[in-house]
């Protein structure tokens, strides 16, 4: 199979990546919707002084695929780099948060906080409330639409 660009993603027979402007792209999506939606979640989490290093973030896929449809194009395809830049992010916002955390305690309780933590973006794809008849339905139709549209691409190119 040759390599191609098909509607902005890279497609080679070997491997499969996002270019720097695509994960630029996607940081600064993921990191307004952390901003706008679980600012507060990460910081309690952050400020939590339990022993555990690991913190998940749990993201509702419709309201951030809402907010751009692309990123939720790129999670298809490259779940796993996408999920990696999520990350990231994540990562950054929460450090970010902390450190202002510090300086507004000045200095209380940074011992507390002097364990690294790491955190994890857990996507969901679907709400207790969600029916076949709502979004979250048409949410799977589009992605498995998707998914049998670039195996027809890829099968036509061979």
């Amino acid at each position: 199979m040759a390599n191609g660009n098909l509607l902005g993603f890279q497609i080679s027979a070997t491997t499969m990546f996002i270019s720097p402007e695509e994960e630029a792209l996607i940081g600064r999506v993921f990191e307004n919707y952390l901003t706008e939606h679980h600012h507060g979640d990460i910081l309690q989490l952050s400020t939590d002084v339990n022993e555990d290093t690991h913190r998940s973030v749990v993201v509702n896929a419709m309201t951030l695929f809402e907010a751009n449809m692309e990123v939720g194009d790129y999670f298809n395809a490259y779940p796993k780099d996408v999920l990696a830049v999520f990350d990231k992010v994540l990562q950054k916002k929460a450090s970010e948060l902390t450190d202002e955390a510090s300086l507004k305690d000045k200095g209380q309780g940074a011992g507390q906080r002097s364990l690294r933590q790491i955190y994890h973006t857990r996507i969901i794809g679907k709400t207790s409330s969600c029916r076949p008849s709502s979004v979250c339905f048409m949410l799977f139709c589009f992605s498995l639409l998707y998914a049998l549209y670039f195996f027809f691409i890829i099968i036509y190119q061979l």
